[in-house]
């Protein structure tokens, strides 16, 4: 195997696990973990169906799910991105080259997920000019914007 080789490797490699974090993600945007005091148990809610499931759905990883609010992770989201600006100004032009090489993969990476979504999900309006979602996979229509466009910020 030569050199090419191993970086497309490593790279599929690396963009498979990132796309499994982000199903993941998605996920966990989609349950909600509650407390049932009668039974003393966890359920969870799907937010997109109004299902309610006392198994933890395998795909988010909810077996080992700690719930967190959404300004905690936005305040840790914002120390890690302050810590990330802090180690650019010490990078070498081929840690830099990488680092710019990243960010234009994941834009890539999210107008590819954006052209996907619109591939599936179409914005109608009723004659009163209320907003739907229809699936063109499924064939249903919903009210709610879908889980997967709302987690897509402006792909």
């Amino acid at each position: 195997m030569d050199e090419d080789e191993a970086a497309s490797l490593i790279q599929g490699l690396y963009r498979s696990r990132k796309a499994r974090e982000m199903v993941k993600q998605l996920a966990l945007l989609a349950f909600e973990r509650v407390y049932d005091e009668s039974t003393g148990f966890y359920f969870y809610f799907n937010r997109q169906t109004g299902e309610s499931s006392w198994e933890a759905p395998k795909l988010a990883g909810m077996n080992a799910y700690t719930p967190r609010s959404r300004k905690r992770f936005q305040a840790q989201e914002m120390k890690r991105k302050e810590g990330t600006l802090k180690n650019h100004a010490s990078m070498t032009k081929d840690e830099a080259a990488r680092s710019i090489q990243g960010l234009y993969r994941n834009r890539k990476a999210r107008q590819y997920l954006y052209t996907l979504l619109n591939s599936i999900y179409e914005k109608g309006y009723d004659e009163e000019g209320n907003v739907f979602y229809y699936n063109h996979k499924t064939g249903e229509s919903s009210w709610s914007k879908p889980v997967l466009l709302v987690s897509c910020f402006e792909c």
